[in-house]
């Protein structure tokens, strides 16, 4: 074999070994998220809330409140029934119970130490909205105007499932799952209190698991029944139109719970976790990190707060409760429009405590970084490390880890860098 025969091979070899570790990078490179802890083993909850610096989940009965995000957790209260939701406001935390038809609605001012009854029927859901209270209960939406001191029966439809209120919380939406009444079942509004509700969409005796806003955007799960595959059904705005989405991983599993953090769309299903960035036509897979067997990763609860995601998983040797930090997808993007530069803004609100957002625009498409360090000129977090396409963006850095004082953030491309300065007080 001649030597430019040799040299032709050798090159071939080259430019496929090349070829596949470019491929192996872009696999893991659209992999890649904070990694997840399992903290727990033990709490596997269906319901999670915070108030503060506080975390509580409900488990097998009992609340249980965190006040470190949960590396440990003690058991608080005097509730004796199956606690099937939990919702903080302000400085209140609600609990709504039910254990084989008996249940009731509990409050607690005290981070759930002690807990007053003022309801004695089952409780199914909770929401909060600007001024007031509901809950679902005996059939029926009822509201509550002082806390839950006392709650009166609205307008609503018999038999609904599920609650949410608009970001602004004047709207309220209910997820009706169907039943003898009104087989079709659906999503109802009011944007009055309760007084009258508006049927805005039909889904077909579906089972509806889970209803969230952000913005105009309304994002409901069903679970597959006998009848039906479950999906993912999405409105652009408020509930005039709808859009079906189905992920593509073993898509003939039901999705049980939603989760919204600055625009992006997290989903927990009976398959794994799954995140979408624009509104749900790409999907990404981010349960990496959880103990998987060869069965399916059932996630029954996620939710964010204080800088962490949290993730409930329900079977097998993956069981337990996880938590991961979500610096890395808490970047929005505000606007498409292509700004004619590179630039970065001051920091709003400034000072701040403990939360801060910082807008940026990228004039072409390129690898953004945003570091933040402290005033000794230490690294100490990586708010933005990705590829972008032109546009207007925002990050919002969550710094109640650290201390009073001046920091400074700054945004690095391959031909651009600027610093500004920020203040933490406490």
């Amino acid at each position: 074999m001649t030597n430019t025969t040799n040299f032709k091979l050798n090159n071939i070899t080259m430019k496929i070994t090349t070829k596949i570790v470019i491929t192996l990078l872009l696999i893991f490179s659209n992999m890649s998220f904070a990694q997840w802890e399992r903290i727990s083993t033990t709490y596997v909850p269906s319901t999670i809330t915070s108030s503060g610096a506080n975390l509580f989940i409900g488990y097998s009965g009992k609340v249980y409140r965190s006040s470190n995000n949960g590396t440990n957790f003690i058991q608080v209260g005097n509730i004796n029934s199956d606690v099937v939701y939990l919702v903080a406001n302000n400085n209140f935390v609600f609990a709504g119970t039910n254990s084989g038809g008996i249940g009731g609605f509990y409050w607690s001012t005290n981070a759930g130490d002690d807990w007053t009854q003022t309801y004695m029927s089952p409780v199914y859901n909770i929401a909060t909205s600007t001024n007031d209270l509901y809950m679902v209960s005996n059939h029926y939406i009822f509201r509550s105007t002082n806390n839950g001191q006392s709650f009166m029966q609205t307008g609503s439809p018999q038999h609904p499932g599920i609650l949410c209120a608009n970001s602004s919380g004047s709207i309220i939406y209910a997820g009706y799952p169907g039943n003898v009444v009104d087989p079709a079942g659906g999503i109802y509004r009011t944007n009055n209190s309760g007084s009258t509700w508006e049927r805005i969409k039909i889904l077909d005796s579906l089972a509806i698991s889970d209803v969230k806003t952000d913005d105009n955007y309304i994002y409901v799960t069903t679970k597959t029944n006998v009848q039906k595959k479950g999906s993912i059904w999405i409105s652009p705005d408020e509930g005039v139109s709808w859009v079906q989405k189905q992920l593509l991983y073993r898509n003939y599993y039901g999705y049980n719970t939603i989760c919204v953090v600055n625009g992006n769309l997290f989903v927990g299903s009976d398959s794994g976790l799954f995140l979408s960035k624009d509104h749900g036509n790409n999907w990404s897979i981010k349960h990496e990190g959880f103990v998987i067997d060869n069965n399916p990763v059932r996630v029954i609860k996620i939710f964010h707060t204080n800088g962490y995601l949290y993730a409930s998983v329900a079977d097998g040797s993956s069981r337990g409760l996880y938590r991961a930090l979500v610096e890395t997808i808490d970047v929005k993007k505000i606007s498409s429009e292509v700004p004619s530069n590179f630039s970065l803004s001051q920091n709003y609100p400034n000072p701040f405590n403990p939360t801060t957002s910082i807008q940026y625009k990228v004039s072409k498409e390129t690898t953004v970084s945003i570091k933040v360090f402290d005033i000794g000129g230490r690294e100490i977090e990586t708010l933005v490390n990705d590829k972008h396409s032109p546009g207007i963006y925002e990050v919002n850095w969550n710094a109640a880890k650290y201390s009073s004082g001046v920091y400074f953030y700054k945004l690095e491309t391959e031909n651009f860098s600027e610093t500004k300065k920020m203040i933490l007080v406490k």
